[in-house]
């Protein structure tokens, strides 16, 4: 079944039946992204053939560096992968080194902006943060909560084919229903 990237009403009646909804990386935008690189490898072989000394230096890094990035781009463009998957007992992400995390180690998920990306932190426990950093994840960060108490979160993984306000907002409820219950 095709995830709807805007339908939180459609997520939410597959999680109350117990089935977990899955969230693939957008394909448009990794193609759209591997294009961005075509161009900017053209651009880094200009100046690696054209110039000389550092610019010459700068244009096969550059290169180099967009050749790596678009062979990621295509690989995501082209797989089946999953990024996310929201199930009744957790969240799963790709991002996340120790599997699973339970509903109950999170704290709270809100949505960020860090220059022009928009991310979608979660906040997990302490006990969380430490078993996903000893199973090898050094993305876990501290973050300053608006009353000053510090507080461990992750990072969902970016460029999953959802809007993001919608799944925060998803999430978010999902989060509050179920410390209700």
């Amino acid at each position: 079944m095709s995830t709807p990237t805007k339908n939180a009403a459609a997520w939410a009646s597959t999680l109350a039946q117990e089935e977990p909804v899955t969230f693939r990386f957008s394909r448009l935008r990794a193609a759209l992204l591997a294009l961005l690189c075509v161009l900017l490898i053209l651009v880094g072989f200009v100046l690696g053939l054209a110039a000389s000394g550092v610019v010459m230096l700068l244009g096969w890094l550059m290169v180099l560096g967009c050749l790596l990035l678009m062979v990621v781009q295509i690989r995501r463009a082209i797989s089946p992968a999953v990024g996310l998957t929201v199930a009744p007992s957790g969240l799963t992400m790709t991002t996340a080194q120790a599997g699973e995390i339970p509903w109950a180690e999170m704290l709270d998920v809100e949505l960020i902006t860090q220059d022009s990306n928009r991310q979608i932190e979660l906040g997990v426990t302490n006990a969380e943060a430490q078993r996903q950093f000893d199973a090898g994840l050094v993305t876990v960060f501290d973050r300053e909560k608006a009353d000053g108490r510090m507080q461990k979160a992750l990072w969902l993984p970016a460029g999953l084919a959802a809007s993001t306000p919608a799944l925060t907002s998803w999430i978010d409820e999902e989060l509050t229903a179920r410390r209700r219950a």
